[in-house]
């Protein structure tokens, strides 16, 4: 049971074509001026960690091998592009604390990664790498 879940979170590509398109869905959802019928809280900031921290697991399924810190810095410009965005939108706000939120679902979504057993190994973050004498 435990090869299969691992081999299921190896499959890089696929990881990065829901990366992708959740960044679509994510960014189609904070710019569209209707509310539509998807499972959400009524509390803003809930819906930014929500999606953040999902962003975030399928960006470190998906890039195994990248830095933690790209995935920071990506996922972090992504939400400030975001409050941009609606910055110029007369039916969005703008907000700090929403990027705020985004940090925070960004670090758990990074600490999921990094503390859970199934999800450590696939991706690179902990995982053993030789050292410069063992690639000889």
């Amino acid at each position: 049971m435990l090869l299969a879940l691992e081999k299921f979170f190896a499959l890089h590509r696929l990881w990065r074509a829901f990366w992708f398109f959740a960044m679509i869905g994510v960014f189609y959802l904070a710019t569209t001026p209707n509310p539509y019928p998807i499972p959400a809280s009524s509390i803003d900031k809930v819906n930014h960690i929500a999606a953040f921290v999902a962003l975030a697991v399928l960006f470190c399924l998906g890039f195994p091998k990248r830095s933690p810190w790209l995935m920071i810095g990506a996922m972090l410009t992504f939400g400030i592009f975001i409050e941009l965005v609606q910055a110029e939108l007369p039916y969005r706000d703008c907000s700090f604390w929403d990027v705020v939120a985004d940090s925070i679902g960004i670090l758990a979504g990074l600490a999921l990664c990094y503390f859970l057993p199934f999800l450590r190994e696939p991706i690179g973050y902990g995982a053993k790498r030789p050292t410069p004498h063992q690639a000889k």
